[in-house]
Parts: C-alpha cells; structure tokens; sequence
C-alpha cells in the first residue's frame, strides 16, 4: 500500500546492519526510514548512494564531521568482507584523490569519527571548594550527594561551569528570600493579630458611642476616649472622635459660662490627647478639628464681639477664656486668627486712649495676660503705643500730682524692650526730677534755719528726699542710686559743717537727724543700700570725720549719663527673660523634648502604631503613644503624659524621669 513502509530483504538488511555498526544512529534512521544498503537517497534514488568521503586537512585542529580515518587506519568490518584491519589509505592518495585499497573488490571505509570536545575548561580544586563551601552552607537535603559529584569534577565545558555557577548564585539567593521570609512571619503574624484586636477594639468603642449623648456623664466620656485611643489606625481615631463630639455637642450650646466650662471639661483632655496623637497640617482640618471648631468657636465669638478692653472686669473675663481655650484654639488652627479677627483692634483701641494717671483705665491688670500670647506683628503695636504713652507722661509729669500705681510701671517695663524704659525715664523723668525737686527744694541750712523761725515751716530739703523716695519704681536703680547718693552727701556735708561750727552739739545734731531720717522712711523701710548710708552719717556724727565730695554734683553726673547712653545708642529691642513673650517659649512639653533633642543632637521620631501602659491617671492605667529617641546607634524609647515624661527600662517598664536625665 502506497505510503506504508516496506519491509526490507535479508540483504538489506545484513547491509543495514553493517551500516548502523558503522555509521551508528545515523543508519538507523536511515534504514526506518526504507533506505536500502546500495541505493542513492532521495524518493527516486537518484541521490548518492555512498556516504560522503571526509578529507584530513593539514592544519591541527579538524573541523566537526572531519573523519579521522584518513590520517590513519581503516577499520573493516568482518560480516559484510569490507576492507581488513591493515588496509591503510596514504595522506598523498587522499589528497590526491587517487582510489583507496580495496578488499574483495569493494572500496575500503574510513574509520568512524573521533569529536574532540571543545571550550572545555579546567575546574581548579579551590573552584570546587568554594562551590562545595557555598553548597553545604545551602543546608540543603541530600546536598551531599551533590558536593560529592562537585569534587570530583575536573574539566568541564565553560557554558557548563557558568551554568553551575549561576544555579549556585541563584540557590543562595532563593535561600536569602527565604529566610527574610521566615523573619517576617512573627511580624506578619503580630500585624495579623494587632489587626484583630484593632477590629475588636473599634467594635467596643462604637457600641459604647452609639450609647452617648449630651446628657451623658464626664465618667462615660472618659471611658469611650480611653477606648478609642487604643486604636492604632489615626484615621479611623479620628472618624471616631468625630462621631464621639457629634453625640455630645452638636448641635452647639449657646455660648453661656456653663456651656463653656462643660465644654472645656470634656474637650481640654481630648485635645491634649489627640496633640500627640493625630498629625495636624496647617491650613487644613481633620474630621475631629472640623468637629472642634464646630463647637468651641460659635460660644467663644459672643464673648469676643461684646468685650470692651475699657472694663477691666470684662476684659479679664477675655483672656480667662483665651487661656483656657489656648491649646484648643492652636490645635484647630485658628489662634492667630482670633486675635487679629477680634482681640487686636480693640486692644489699640483701648491702649491709644488710656491715660497713665486716669485711675479707672489700669490695663496692666489684663495686659498682661494676653501681651504674651499677641502674635509679633501686634506686639510691636502695642509697644509702640505704650512707648509714646510712657514718654509723654514723663515729658510732662509735675512733682505735686499723684504718682499712678506701681504695677503701670512694671507692666510698662515687662511691655519694652530691655533697657528702654530705663533710657525713656532718665531722658525724660531724671530732667524733670532733678529740675522741679532737687535744685528747688533741697537746701538743708535753709530748712534748719527756718525751722528756728517756725516749727511748723514745711522742710522742703524733707520733701525733697521724699518725693525722690517715691519715685524709686519710675527711675533705672543706676539713676536712684545716684540721686540717693546725693541726698546722704549733702547730709553728711551738712552735719560735719554744723558739729564743726557749734560746740557741744552733737546731741542736737543727733536729734535732728534722727528726725530726717524717721520721717524719710515713714512709709516705707529703707533698703540695705540705704541703711549703709545711714550708718556712714552716724559715723561722721559721732567721730566728727568728714565723709563727704564737696565736688559732688547730682545734676552733672546725671547728665553726663545721659549724653553717654544718647551717644553709644545702647538701649536696643532685644528680648530678656522677664519680657520676653510668651509666643517666643515653647508651649507644649513635645516642644520643650523636641527642643532638647535639637539641642544633644538625638533624633526624635514617633514610633508608627506602638503605646505604652503608663502606671498614671484614672484607675493607674492610661495609654500614650511611643516616641524614639536615637543618637547613633543607641537609642532609648520614651512617652509622655500630662507633661511628664517617661522611660522604658531595660524590662520594659516606663518610668518617670526630669528631661536633663535624658542621656544617650
């Protein structure tokens, strides 16, 4: 049947046999294929009907299919008479393409190819220790087997040992991916769990908001923020707190000191919390500020639209509440805008129209309490303002006329820069002082004299010593030192000159400067400065040795001060510690830390989804968040709570500690 393969004869197939010994799986395929010893190839046979006859070629190394025959013997082959094991074929005849011997009248074959494997390359013995040292660190099963093989292999083929090589690399990767693998399961294991209890915990903490209420208890609240705060998702702390806030307040109260003091109560430690808990970003708000906002702003707006900085008692009930709400006000974003909005315009207002000696304006019992907290812009006005009140004042200040409280001029020098104040009272004041009191009033001899006369004289040297007495908290202490100074030189000038010119009268003089000095310090008790004065006038009493500058000249040397002080310009705008706003020290303890750390160059960074159980607060148990602190390669893990802070001990218990304790 056309297409069938014919089974071959007897001759076929001895000469297949032949064939196949000779040529090997090339006959084979050849015979299976219907090809008969004899015959040319191809469907007609009109192909060669012998192998193709290889040549040797002179150069050493042959090319693949070069039949190594030719350069020696032949190999015949017993069952089928070709050629015998001693029929050469010489490389002339070869190359001269003369017949080959022949052996019972057929052509002798050449003997069968001999491949010489090429790019093989010497596998050196510290290659195969290194390969083996790289294999038994794999751990792998039955690697012995594998090493053992390793080990005995010496020449390979090049495209083989990269192979091994890169099988080698490649294992020692997979085991590296596996066992980072490996040291992650706990971690994915924790997170797993941590997962869970965070869905376990917002399950509670929504069951007990869906119970709250405006009307219910402070206790209940607490709770529920406790709860809360054990959630380690900040997003869905916020949602919750949103949904905790829209229970308890919203809609709004109407702004009444009751509504305002619960709403204090119940927001003040929820935003302490959330301070340290929630990231805020300028000019935007979260879910919970939204909700804050909402609540605090429309009850604190009546109380700021109605204040009038003119009523003292309304003005301090202000800034109460701006204290109380500070933090609150920070944390949603709006601090600064209140105060331009609403406190700014009428604190000028009320500061350009004060009068220094009008009793029923006294700003300084509410200035005070809000300068610190004005934003650096409107504390410029303000001194400003204050400055050119305080130097008008004492640019016309008059000796007869009531001195203001003490506490106006303390304010005014907590309100100026450094020693401004001090330069504006020694331009200003001293002139005055020295010129309406000093020079006019004060004449010892004069008052002794008509003292004489009348008894009930006034003595103006008395008046004098008081009136700069009383002036004290207005003048620079350089300033009243010297003035003091000045009053015990004459003193002391004048009881000298009258021991000297009466006999026999120290009595008297005592007397009388008993006198002087009772009724200078009537109304207040002299300083230890003074005392010392005191008691070097005594001396000169008593030993009748001068102690007193006849050159002496308060007006001179007061003077000479003040064309110094003009000339150098010292007094500057720098801040000192007691004036300097509060706007410019840090206002949360994480900044007081933060801070620190800036300053021993440690790196402080909030640990991601990590509290600590601090042995603190209602039922000893409360729950902050973790902070790292690191320098190097040490580090320590820290928490706070309420303005303390807390460290974790070597078997993680946190525990108290002041900042300068904070060492790495």
């Amino acid at each position: 049947m056309q297409g069938k393969r014919q089974r071959p004869t007897q001759d076929g197939e001895q000469a297949s046999a032949s064939l196949k010994r000779q040529y090997g799986v090339g006959a084979t395929l050849l015979a299976r294929m219907g090809y008969k010893a004899g015959q040319g190839l191809g469907k007609d046979g009109a192909g060669i009907d012998s192998p193709i006859e290889v040549q040797a070629r002179p150069q050493g190394h042959v090319g693949l299919g070069q039949m190594s025959g030719l350069m020696g013997r032949v190999r015949g082959s017993q069952d089928d008479g070709w050629g015998s094991p001693s029929e050469t074929s010489s490389e002339s005849e070869s190359e001269t393409g003369e017949d080959l011997p022949r052996g019972n009248g057929r052509p002798a074959l050449p003997s069968p190819v001999t491949f010489t494997r090429t790019g093989a390359t010497t596998l050196t013995p510290r290659e195969r220790k290194s390969i083996a040292s790289r294999l038994r660190a794999l751990q792998l099963a039955d690697v012995s087997e594998v090493i053992d093989r390793v080990s005995t292999l010496e020449r390979v083929p090049m495209s083989k040992k990269r192979e091994l090589l890169e099988l080698v690399d490649r294992l020692q990767e997979a085991q590296a991916r596996l066992g980072l693998l490996k040291r992650r399961m706990p971690l994915l294991a924790a997170e797993e769990q941590s997962l869970e209890d965070n869905l376990s915990q917002i399950s509670s903490a929504k069951t007990q908001l869906d119970t709250l209420g405006p009307s219910s208890e402070f206790e209940e609240v607490t709770t529920a923020i406790d709860s809360i705060m054990l959630i380690a998702d900040d997003e869905v702390v916020d949602l919750l707190v949103y949904k905790l806030l829209h229970n308890l307040f919203l809609p709004t109260g109407e702004g009444t000191m009751a509504s305002l003091k619960r709403t204090r109560n119940l927001i003040l430690p929820l935003v302490e919390l959330l301070t340290y808990r929630l990231e805020t970003v300028p000019g935007r708000l979260n879910k919970t500020q939204s909700a804050i906002f909402k609540i605090v702003f429309p009850q604190l707006v009546p109380h700021w639209e109605a204040v009038a900085f003119s009523d003292t008692q309304q003005a301090l009930t202000v800034c109460s509440l701006l204290a109380e709400f500070d933090h609150v006000l920070k944390f949603i974003g709006c601090y600064e805008y209140v105060y331009d909005r609403y406190m700014v315009p009428k604190i000028v207002a009320a500061l350009e129209s004060w009068d220094p000696m009008d009793p029923q304006m006294q700003p300084q019992f509410w200035l005070r309490e809000i300068y610190g907290q004005l934003p650096p812009r409107d504390i410029s006005t303000v001194q400003e303002i204050v400055r050119a009140k305080i130097t008008a004042y004492f640019s016309e200040w008059y000796h007869r006329d009531p001195l203001p409280a003490d506490e106006v001029f303390k304010l005014v020098r907590d309100i100026l820069p450094n020693d401004e104040y001090d330069n504006i009272s020694r331009k200003h004041l001293v002139k005055q002082l020295v010129s309406q009191v000093w020079d006019k009033y004060f004449n010892l001899a004069l008052d002794v004299e008509e003292t004489y006369r009348d008894p009930d004289a006034e003595a103006c040297s008395l008046y004098a010593a008081m009136r700069i007495r009383s002036c004290r908290i207005l003048l620079a202490q350089q300033d009243y030192d010297l003035l003091v100074k000045a009053v015990f030189n004459e003193l002391n000038k004048f009881v000298f000159d009258w021991i000297n010119f009466q006999r026999d009268c120290k009595d008297d003089v005592k007397l009388w400067f008993n006198w002087f000095i009772n009724e200078l310090f009537s109304k207040e008790l002299p300083s230890v400065e003074e005392l010392e004065q005191v008691r070097r006038s005594y001396r000169v009493i008593d030993s009748g040795v001068p102690d007193h500058d006849e050159t002496f000249d308060v007006g001179d040397v007061l003077s000479g001060v003040v064309e110094d002080e003009e000339s150098n310009g010292t007094a500057t705008n720098a801040y000192t510690v007691s004036n300097i706003p509060l706007r410019k020290v840090t206002a949360t303890f994480k900044e007081v830390i933060e801070d620190y750390c800036e300053q021993h160059g440690y790196l402080l960074q909030k640990t991601s989804n990590q509290f600590a159980h601090l042995p603190y607060g209602r039922n000893n148990s409360a729950m902050v968040p973790v902070f790292q602190v690191q320098r190097g390669s040490r580090n320590a893990r820290i928490a706070i709570k309420d303005d303390i802070l807390w460290l974790e001990d070597p078997h993680g218990i946190f525990k108290p500690l002041f900042l300068y304790e904070l060492v790495l």
